[in-house]
């Protein structure tokens, strides 16, 4: 190894992928002599280099394309499923019995769910909603999560006949739908770095898995038997691929609001078939907004990302006419700021955290966004206007986003 140059370092000779060990949760290289497709050990250094040196996309066959927006779900069933606001349809919680988890009293134990394990997906019989009580939030990124969401969403919306005609008659095949992107590609549409090196790898990989611990509650109807509630895990982590530079992970949760966003938004006619375009494809009512460019998730305020994100669907949602919203109930339905409000000791801390995630998130706004393109003469609050960043005093001020209809 005298001749290993260091800008190589991220790429040992003898490892090709990394995988997740299912009994530790522990990332592990796989030597290439180990892999089922032929032992490599045995030749010579140079080739092997050869074989790494250019991972370019066309090589990476099985990479889903990236998505340049950021989805956040408008369906009034579903908007809430991607974040750990409570309601009836679906949201996130950490695990029952975690120290910072949730607990569910009185709901029954839970049951093996479609042949998967209860450690993976399980369900809770019966309407035991109203008994649940989310624990300490975790500080995980929720756009990074809503990003990797629009990845499976994008897939779906290119060929949603064949995947519903494929998963139709058990549709819970469809939890265990892996994804696969190209890293490269993640860089440039999450604008993070332009050194694809190996610390840059660990650290979308640590991005990733730093949802394992989360689950999502899901409300399942059953024709005849009324609802049950569901819960799916929220990120599987399998594997870093060397070879072709790419990661792989499957998340039930995300398949599953996938699945349930696109079902909602199918049109159909007074007779209950499916209306279709003059193109043959599904007609579908919006479901989702994509109004922020994904190279947002660079920020490192995620709580100002996340605030840009809900007000730019806000805005989506109200159409043609001027939304609006209280400051406490943007603060309500982002648990993740409620807690950091609840936990600082002070008015002055309260209202310095108030002041960044606003002050910035309408900074993210202007920047990030393609609301100005959407709608005509649309006013968007500035970073330094007075009555734009609230205060512990004023959280009941409405702040409004006025413009002059949808440009044509």
């Amino acid at each position: 190894m005298e001749n290993y140059k260091k800008k190589d370092a991220f790429r040992p000779e003898i490892s090709r992928c990394i995988i997740t060990d299912p009994n530790n949760g522990e990332s592990n290289r796989i030597p290439s002599g180990c892999h089922d497709d032929g032992c490599l050990q045995d030749e010579p250094q140079e080739i092997l280099e050869q074989k790494n040196r250019y991972r370019t996309k066309s090589r990476a066959k099985a990479a889903d394309d990236m998505p340049d927006k950021i989805p956040v779900i408008t369906s009034p069933s579903w908007e809430y499923a991607l974040s750990f606001h409570q309601n009836e349809y679906s949201f996130l919680f950490t695990e029952p019995g975690d120290k910072a988890g949730g607990t569910a009293t009185g709901a029954s134990s839970p049951s093996m769910y479609g042949g998967v394990p209860p450690s993976n997906a399980c369900i809770w019989t019966g309407n035991q909603m109203q008994t649940f009580t989310q624990g300490a939030v975790p500080d995980v990124d929720l756009p990074t999560l809503h990003f990797l969401y629009g990845l499976i969403l994008k897939k779906w919306n290119t060929d949603a006949d064949a995947i519903m005609e494929r998963y139709a008659d058990d549709p819970r095949q469809m939890l265990s739908y892996n994804t696969t992107f190209y890293i490269p590609d993640f860089i440039r549409a999450a604008g993070i770095t332009s050194n694809a090196n190996w610390e840059t790898v660990h650290g979308i990989i640590k991005r990733i898995k730093g949802y394992s611990s989360i689950l999502g509650m899901v409300k399942e109807h059953h024709a005849g038997n009324g609802s049950t509630y569901a819960y799916y895990p929220v990120m599987v982590f399998i594997g870093y691929d060397e070879s072709d530079n790419t990661i792989t992970f499957t998340s039930p949760f995300l398949n599953r609001i996938a699945q349930k966003t696109l079902y909602d938004s199918i049109r159909y006619d007074k007779q209950g078939n499916v209306m279709r375009s003059k193109s043959g494809r599904m007609s579908m009512m919006p479901s989702h907004s994509y109004r922020i460019n994904s190279s947002i998730l660079k920020e490192r305020n995620k709580r100002a990302v996340a605030v840009a994100c809900m007000v730019a669907a806000l805005i989506d949602k109200a159409g043609s006419r001027t939304a609006h919203i209280r400051f406490r109930t943007i603060i309500d339905r982002f648990e993740q700021l409620k807690q950091d409000i609840e936990n600082a000791s002070s008015t002055y801390s309260k209202n310095r955290i108030l002041r960044t995630t606003f002050s910035k998130a309408w900074d993210f706004l202007a920047k990030y966004s393609d609301l100005s393109e959407k709608y005509k003469n649309i006013r968007l609050p500035s970073p330094d206007g007075k009555d734009a960043v609230p205060t512990m005093k004023t959280l009941d001020r409405v702040i409004s986003f006025p413009h002059d209809g949808k440009n044509r």
